[in-house]
């Protein structure tokens, strides 16, 4: 099992398309940063680096893979690599090998 010491959380914020990085010790907003995709609404740690998978609903353009997708952000917030997710991304989990799963 993996464990990490991350102060961190990852919160999806749907109506602005984007994601928020916050250290739960101070409550102080680190990042935002766009969720390249419409209505983020699941999210998912890489427990080796800190790193974050989102799900991209696209609540109104569900077959656009610009809208509905997963994205692999770094800590810092840049795009790593994207999964095509069409009709709405409703789970998103990691296994233990570091394998993404998505559902819609």
């Amino acid at each position: 099992m993996f464990c990490t010491n991350s102060v961190v959380i990852w919160i999806a914020n749907s109506n602005h398309h984007e994601i928020v990085k916050i250290n739960v010790e101070s409550g102080e907003v680190e990042k935002e940063f766009n969720s390249k995709g419409k209505n983020p609404s699941r999210t998912a740690v890489v427990p080796k680096d800190g790193s974050v998978w989102v799900g991209n609903r696209g609540w109104d353009c569900k077959t656009d893979l610009n809208c509905s997708n997963v994205i692999h952000f770094s800590v810092d917030g840049e795009q790593i690599c994207r999964g095509d997710v069409p009709y709405m991304v409703r789970a998103l989990a990691i296994d233990l090998e570091g394998n993404v799963w998505a559902g819609s």
